[in-house]
């Protein structure tokens, strides 16, 4: 998982990656509304010229910083996802992953200073966010398909993109009846009924 601008080990990054870096910060440390092209060039270190050369304006900046924290975050998923056998283990996983790691890392923080922005993305923007989300997926669900774990008549994209749903709503619903902040009992409650759906 990639946590600073400096990307692979050992590895300068890009003026593109430098930026998109240097423009997550600005909007974990005071939020979108007050993130500006200005401030993110100077930052920088380079002119508002160069930051416009690669986004025309500053809602394409947000949206390429928020696409690249997607991207980080479906990395990591990765890794933790791998380590597990079966597809339910795998989004039990990646749900406790998703507790942790969502609302300061792959939202940059907004859910503490523009609660109102994380509603957009996670409504009105999340289609954007959901692609990479789907894709990841669904090779897990046909995996679990041929090993019979899930039923075979089932669209593997429609199935990837109800988990991904399953997932948003454990950063975005209260709960009422599961301590989503314990992981024993958000592993309980998953098992107990996300895999009857797919049986």
């Amino acid at each position: 998982m990639v946590t600073s601008d400096a990307g692979q080990a050992g590895r300068v990054p890009t003026t593109e990656e430098h930026l998109l870096h240097v423009a997550a910060g600005s909007i974990r440390k005071q939020g979108v509304r007050r993130t500006t092209i200005e401030e993110v060039a100077r930052v920088a270190g380079v002119s508002r010229g160069t930051v416009y050369r690669y986004w025309p304006t500053k809602e394409a900046l947000v949206t390429a910083a928020f696409s690249r924290a997607t991207a980080e975050f479906v990395q990591e998923s990765l890794a933790v996802i791998d380590a597990e056998p079966t597809l339910i283990d795998r989004v039990v996983a990646n749900a406790r992953l998703v507790r942790t790691y969502v609302p300061d890392r792959a939202l940059l923080g907004l859910d503490a200073t523009e609660p109102e922005t994380v509603a957009l993305l996670l409504t009105r923007d999340l289609p954007f966010l959901m692609v990479p989300w789907i894709e990841l997926w669904v090779p897990y669900v046909e995996q679990a398909q041929a090993a019979g774990e899930v039923r075979a008549t089932l669209d593997p994209r429609r199935t990837a993109e109800w988990l991904l749903r399953i997932l948003v709503s454990i950063v975005t619903t209260p709960a009422v009846t599961v301590d989503l902040d314990d992981p024993e009992d958000l592993s309980a409650f998953l098992r107990d009924h996300l895999v009857a759906g797919l049986r």
